[in-house]
């Protein structure tokens, strides 16, 4: 039995709408790929933007010496300006009110925050997150002082 062409060109666009209709298209990540924008509250940036400007901001030796990425902070009033950009670091301690701590806090799991508790995990990774060509790292821990104690225990971990 032949089907009719109608049904089967039918059938065929039914299949690529309903395959258009359930990805998730993100519009393209915008800005220097050589600046990573931190997402920190102030005091938490405060404390930790020397160990992360030792890891990130290393210097390639060109005729003129230059950084191979740039760290800029941003706070969580700012997550909707900032998230297109090709590079974003977010770091808080969840044992903390603070905004962007809270912010990760909803974001994570019941069970990924016991094993941060814990220490089994610090560093999460997230491509694509709210843009094509985007790369996320989330830095946590359960106080501050653990994350700093992570941060400069691990560098290799980050870069």
């Amino acid at each position: 039995m032949k089907l009719p062409k109608p049904l089967i060109y039918g059938v065929f666009v039914a299949a690529l709408i309903l395959l258009i209709g359930c990805t998730v298209f993100h519009d393209r990540s915008i800005g220097d790929r050589n600046q990573i924008t931190v997402l920190a509250d102030p005091s938490v940036w405060q404390s930790i933007s020397a160990p992360l400007s030792r890891i990130f901001e290393r210097e390639v030796q060109t005729p003129q010496p230059e950084k191979i990425y740039y760290l800029e902070q941003a706070d969580y009033a700012k997550l909707a300006e900032i998230s297109r950009r090709p590079n974003i670091l977010v770091v808080a301690p969840l044992k903390s009110a603070e905004p962007v701590s809270v912010f990760l806090s909803n974001a994570l799991s019941a069970q990924v925050a016991d094993g941060v508790f814990r220490g089994d995990y610090y560093v999460f990774e997230k491509t694509d997150l709210w843009a094509r060509d985007q790369q996320v790292l989330f830095l946590t821990a359960p106080d501050i002082n653990s994350l700093f104690h992570q941060i400069i225990s691990h560098p290799s971990e980050l870069y």
